[in-house]
């Protein structure tokens, strides 16, 4: 059960789950016999010792309540995990307070067509430096030094680990998923302690988001994983400029940036799509995929291998670009 099944189930007129934690918070541990008559007494309700034992081993299953030797008490851990819920849902919905608030400031009521700028992160912001190191250094070197193979061994292990399951599950893109699948004895944060200083803004993104931010609010829209986009918004210092920050890994568990992707970000931040303007470096997920619903949509070539009229080579390029849709307003 999870914890939103588990809140409900609580909460409902005169659930027997509901009467037994009740009873549990005036008085536990307490055994299953004692709850029992406790029902009866207390709340004056007619049910078998039957059915309150067949629910207390469900409540117990479902880690609820947690059975020392023959008494229970309601399990720390759920508790735990109701609390860590509750505060995700207080942040969320101050967070979509936030945007509503900061929307209205910018006067985004008004007749101008651009209303919202997307940054994808790498490409756009960053360069690939601390990516390749992690995903291409730090966790083979990891897995040879626990399993005591060569560098080369582990690095041909892993390597073709990511190409079997690539496109396969959601988490591909997620470090710590892969921590798990290789049992590897690290967590995030030890995994990118030697590698944080290559996290490296690209010259032009520092004084580009200071000054669009000033008049648009800002958002990003990337393949990469929340912890790897807030790790590098937080070496950057970039937390501030953004507004809300989209995953399509851990906010829409899915692979790529798909259209329907870039139409619930719309949808959230109560825009049309013609009223966001977004900027990548992929051809097929940064440019066609907005484009193709009606999204304006760049693409970001830092080595000159385009020349289109929707390529910029740096972000200076692209806000001229913003400048020329401003005009045509």
């Amino acid at each position: 059960m999870g914890v939103v099944d588990a809140i409900t189930d609580l909460t409902s007129q005169k659930n027997l789950s509901n009467l037994i934690v009740d009873i549990l918070l005036a008085m536990q541990p307490i055994t299953a016999k004692q709850i029992y008559f406790k029902l009866k007494k207390r709340h004056g309700i007619s049910v078998s010792y039957q059915a309150v034992h067949k629910r207390l081993k469900s409540m117990e299953g479902d880690g609820l309540l947690k059975k020392e030797q023959l008494e229970y008490i309601i399990n720390p851990i759920w508790l735990d995990q109701v609390n860590e819920f509750c505060s995700l849902v207080k942040t969320r919905l101050q967070t979509r307070e936030r945007i509503i608030t900061h929307l209205k400031e910018k006067n985004l009521s008004d007749k101008k067509n651009i209303k919202i700028i997307s940054f994808d992160l790498g490409g756009a912001l960053f360069n690939n430096e601390f990516d390749e190191l992690l995903w291409r250094s730090e966790i083979p070197r990891i897995y040879g030094q626990q399993y005591k193979i060569s560098k080369e061994e582990a690095f041909e292990r892993v390597t073709a680990e990511y190409r079997r399951l690539r496109g396969k599950t959601p988490g591909w893109r997620n470090p710590e998923f892969w921590l798990k699948h290789f049992h590897l004895n690290v967590n995030y944060s030890a995994l990118i302690k030697d590698i944080k200083k290559h996290i490296i803004p690209y010259f032009d993104a520092t004084p580009i988001l200071k000054k669009l931010s000033k008049k648009y609010p800002l958002i990003l829209i990337s393949h990469a994983q929340d912890n790897i986009m807030h790790t590098k918004l937080k070496i950057a210092k970039y937390d501030k400029y953004f507004l809300k920050v989209f995953s399509t890994g851990s906010n829409f568990t899915k692979m790529t940036k798909e259209a329907d992707i870039y139409r619930e970000v719309c949808e959230e931040l109560k825009i049309e799509p013609d009223e966001l303007v977004h900027i990548g470096n992929n051809t097929d997920f940064d440019y066609k995929v907005p484009i193709s619903i009606g999204i304006n949509a760049f693409l970001i070539d830092r080595i000159g291998h385009y020349k289109e009229p929707y390529v910029v080579r740096d972000l200076y390029e692209f806000e001229e670009k913003i400048k020329e849709l401003e005009a045509e307003q």
